[in-house]
């Protein structure tokens, strides 16, 4: 008789009810110019803060989202936002100035290549805000 042992997937809940695995950096993003920030793992939570004066980050889920439609979050010179979001990746764009982004992330010990399938997120597979 064979283990069927269940795959540690998306929808894995024991991950996401233990402490967070830290992931931090800091990036300056140019004029009209935007970053992609990929996760090895399953983020549980993200914190992006904006750490210049006077500029406008504009943070999403999709390149699309951040800079062809208005699906995404700004955020001003010296605040910060928690996003409980499951993701692999992050899009954070130059809105106004050249924001200095310092971005802190709880990882799950989910591998990102197990988020796949679900993580194809496009406004065209019927997912409307998302880009």
């Amino acid at each position: 008789m064979g283990l069927n042992h269940p795959n540690v997937g998306i929808n894995y809940s024991a991950e996401f009810t233990i402490s967070a695995i830290p992931w931090i950096t800091s990036s300056t993003i140019p004029t009209e110019s935007t970053e992609e920030f990929n996760f090895n793992h399953v983020t549980k939570w993200i914190t992006v803060k904006n750490n210049t004066s006077g500029s406008l980050a504009a943070v999403g889920v999709t390149l699309n989202g951040v800079e062809k439609s208005w699906n995404y979050f700004t955020i001003a010179g010296g605040d910060s936002t928690t996003f409980d979001w499951r993701v692999v990746r992050l899009f954070v764009s130059s809105s106004e100035g050249i924001p200095n982004v310092s971005i802190a992330a709880g990882l799950t010990g989910i591998q990102a290549k197990y988020a796949d399938a679900l993580y194809n997120l496009t406004g065209s597979s019927g997912l409307s805000g998302i880009g």
